[in-house]
């Protein structure tokens, strides 16, 4: 399994104000202990030069990577002149790290992973599915776009390139339902399977970590 995640300090902005860098620390901390990573699983940061060297100063860190169970590496991307164009690297990125893995899961900073991450396998077995998470209720249920897990295909490229075209018009939630929705009207070869990750045991959103320390 691959992992990754996003953690981008726009042109103009500055590391220390990022409410991102902080979150990362206690993201990795819960991947570690909860995720039931080991030797042949690989975690990415998406990270841009002005962010990696503020973390180079973080040596606590250092010493939590050093001490990695599954395999850790950094993909350097130029700086983003905003964050809609940063969000897009979860999207643009793909070709070059996903080749060789069979399930790909991205996991916002904002999510924090409580449980194993094993059982995601069983729902990638073939190629052209991707696994995405349901929020809300009714009129409002949308798809969430902070957590997906995918096997590379054509189509799943081809949906990540709709997206992306998308995404200098609307917020990325919107896009990512609106690209979900075409595809399907228009019969691609893609199926998009719903999974309840999030708050049923698997993820939980930063914040919200506590209740699942106390049922344990």
């Amino acid at each position: 399994m691959l992992v990754y995640t996003l953690l981008l300090t726009c042109v103009g902005e500055v590391p220390e104000t990022n409410p991102y860098i902080p979150k990362y620390a206690k993201w990795l901390a819960y991947l570690i202990h909860y995720g039931g990573l080991e030797h042949f699983d690989t975690v990415v940061l998406v990270i841009d030069d002005v962010t990696k060297e503020y973390l180079d100063k973080d040596h606590k860190l250092d010493k939590i990577i050093a001490g990695l169970p599954f395999n850790f590496y950094y993909y350097r991307v130029p700086q983003p002149f905003s964050r809609i164009e940063g969000n897009c690297e979860k999207y643009t990125c793909s070709p070059s790290i996903f080749s060789s893995f069979t399930t790909n899961l991205f996991i916002d900073l904002d999510y924090l992973v409580v449980s194993s991450l094993k059982p995601l396998y069983s729902s990638l077995e073939t190629k052209n599915v991707l696994l995405v998470q349901r929020q809300g209720h009714g009129e409002n249920e949308e798809l969430e776009s902070g957590i997906f897990a995918f096997v590379v295909s054509p189509e799943i490229m081809r949906f990540f390139e709709l997206v992306v075209s998308e995404s200098l018009i609307l917020y990325d939630e919107d896009v990512f339902n609106k690209c979900i929705y075409k595809m399907i009207q228009n019969k691609y070869e893609i199926c998009f399977g719903v999974q309840p990750m999030i708050d049923h045991g698997v993820f939980r959103r930063q914040g919200q970590e506590q209740a699942h320390a106390e049922a344990e």
